[in-house]
């Protein structure tokens, strides 16, 4: 069983810790007045911004072995959509996973602008959709609950596959309707972006159930992930579909055991959601192995910096996982 393997773009900006008063990459740190900020939007120098910064982040990650980049789709973030159009050319081998926030979204439009995004990247655009609990003063404006945003979701993804795949296709739900939808000539025949959710409500469990080609859960105890696994797993095989495990996690690997746990304490002062993901680089690949043997596929990973730790993680961690005999491209 292989293992694909992400890494995690700073869309709202990246600093050394995840004190973002002290960051200095991009303008996002909430310090406009820092002197030495670098890859900032505006200022004096027009020749460099943020996105560059992040193309430096994605060729790392390309460069290193990584088998794509997953782009979080935050409050103050830059939009991932844009982001991954604007790395596709700059790395051209790994797979672009934009985070989206489908319950507000055209499916329709959104189809549209995916079969033109596989064609831009030889099919290297993964959709990852976003479900959050509403926020007060959230820049979009809305408050739907989980609930309604997974309800909106399914209708979405419903629509979206139906365009894609069965035109003309006709739909009319409570909250999305189409008429013979579908493409035609170049834009016809892509190939289906793979479909990221996660969640772990059971509403968000059925909703993978029906959609996912891969549920991201959250980093937890092995056997808590199994038993995740185990429950999705059923749920799948009751609608006669089959899906793909992943686990999204933020590992704090070091040669020396000291300094790890060190710096997992400056990162979760309570104590990390799996302290198996704190240790040296042996002890955080061995915990890798289990989320893998419970029957994990699939790797979302990130930390601060994002630049170095792409390629700490990448020269030190990668090598020791299982299922990785070499990159993977462009799988489904």
């Amino acid at each position: 069983m292989s293992l694909e393997v992400f890494w995690r773009l700073p869309a709202n900006g990246d600093g050394r810790t995840h004190d973002k008063s002290t960051w200095t990459r991009g303008d996002h740190q909430g310090v406009p007045a820092r002197p030495h900020a670098f890859a900032r939007i505006e200022g004096g120098d027009d020749r460099f911004n943020y996105f560059d910064h992040l193309a430096q982040v994605a060729r790392a990650a390309e460069l290193s072995g990584f088998d794509g980049v997953v782009i979080p789709q935050t409050d103050e973030g830059e939009e991932p959509l844009i982001v991954a159009g604007a790395l596709a050319r700059e790395a051209r081998r790994i797979r672009l996973a934009p985070q989206l926030p489908a319950h507000f979204l055209s499916a329709v439009y959104t189809a549209k602008i995916a079969t033109s995004f596989q064609r831009l990247t030889g099919g290297r655009l993964v959709l990852n959709f976003a479900v959050a609990a509403p926020q007060a003063g959230a820049w979009h404006g809305h408050d739907w609950s989980e609930a309604e945003q997974i309800a909106r979701l399914d209708e979405f993804l419903t629509v979206l596959k139906g365009v894609w795949g069965q035109p003309p296709f006709t739909f009319e739900g409570r909250y999305y309707e189409v008429l013979n939808g579908g493409f035609a000539g170049p834009l016809a025949g892509q190939l289906l972006p793979q479909i990221q959710l996660s969640g772990e409500s059971p509403e968000a469990l059925d909703l993978s159930a029906r959609h996912a080609d891969v549920h991201i859960f959250k980093a937890a105890s092995p056997d808590a992930v199994a038993n995740r696994i185990s429950e999705l797993r059923t749920r799948a095989a009751a609608q006669d579909r089959a899906v793909r495990f992943g686990v999204e996690a933020e590992p704090i690997a070091r040669h020396d055991r000291k300094e790890a746990d060190a710096a997992g304490a400056e990162r979760w002062p309570n104590g990390a959601p799996d302290p198996g993901l704190v240790g040296t680089f042996a002890d955080v690949a061995d915990r890798f192995a289990q989320y893998h043997a419970a029957g994990v596929e699939v790797l979302l990973l990130g930390a601060h910096p994002h630049l170095e730790e792409a390629y700490r993680i990448a020269q030190n961690l990668l090598p020791r996982l299982p299922g990785r005999a070499e990159p993977l491209r462009k799988t489904a």
